[in-house]
């Protein structure tokens, strides 16, 4: 029998239940066929390693601004080295929009698995966005992005990614979207862009209730969420930053 996860917070149960008691969600339990294994029960002690902290470079003096004032506000005056994001909001707020003007001063990579190429390049003419800075590709397996990426001669400013509940690891069999790809993935992400001093911006969809979908860890893995939200009695959008 395998283990029934909650998708909205993680929550594990040996049988199926209707809600689940630690986030009081209902149907929020689904099976998950294969759990990730434990490749690491067999691995070498590894040599420990100490550095003063004196002798770290710094990369707060290393934020780079992507020119749209109120989105480098909330960042802290912009982008560091290595920083992963997490950016949240209602379906058709306008996730991608901001994106693509958030990061037209970059050279960005998108990689979207919500929309084709052609709805994207659509938008950004829309929205009279240069896009000699954009690559953009439709793959979504991790391994794949983080190997092709680290193979380019020349390297990327900033990575967007659209949205984490598509991207999978070939590593387990559940599908996209699951609580064990959320976190397999974005731990794969963010072992990259530490190693590589690359900004990832990932982009997650949030339940009816307004919360962040898949597992609250994912939340605590990241190092800034942003929530952007739409006003019902102006046409103006509003960028929090919960956690920075």
């Amino acid at each position: 029998m395998g283990l029934f996860i909650c998708k909205n917070c993680g929550y594990g149960s040996g049988s199926w239940l209707g809600r689940c008691p630690n986030c009081n969600e209902w149907n929020s339990l689904s099976e998950q066929s294969s759990l990730e294994k434990d490749s690491k029960k067999n691995e070498a002690v590894k040599k420990f390693e100490l550095t003063s902290l004196s002798k770290i470079k710094s990369s707060f003096k290393e934020k780079k601004a992507s020119g749209l004032f109120e989105f480098d506000r909330v960042l802290g005056n912009g982008v560091t080295s290595g920083e992963v994001i997490l950016l949240t909001g209602e379906p058709g707020v306008g996730k991608s929009t901001l994106l693509l003007q958030a990061l037209q001063s970059f050279k960005t990579i998108y990689i979207s698995g919500e929309e084709a190429a052609e709805q994207v390049k659509h938008r950004a003419q829309r929205l009279k966005i240069n896009l000699a800075n954009f690559l953009f590709s439709e793959d979504l397996q991790v391994e794949g992005i983080i190997a092709g990426i680290e193979s380019l001669e020349e390297k990327p400013e900033i990575v967007a990614l659209d949205s984490i509940q598509t991207i999978y690891s070939k590593n387990l069999d559940s599908p996209s979207g699951s609580v064990a790809q959320l976190k397999e993935t974005t731990k794969q992400l963010i072992i990259f862009a530490k190693k590589n001093k690359i900004p990832l911006i990932i982009v997650g969809h949030i339940t009816k209730e307004g919360e962040i979908a898949g597992p609250k860890t994912l939340e605590h893995m990241v190092d800034c969420v942003l929530t952007f939200e739409g006003e019902k009695i102006s046409n103006f959008r509003i960028l929090r930053a919960i956690k920075n």
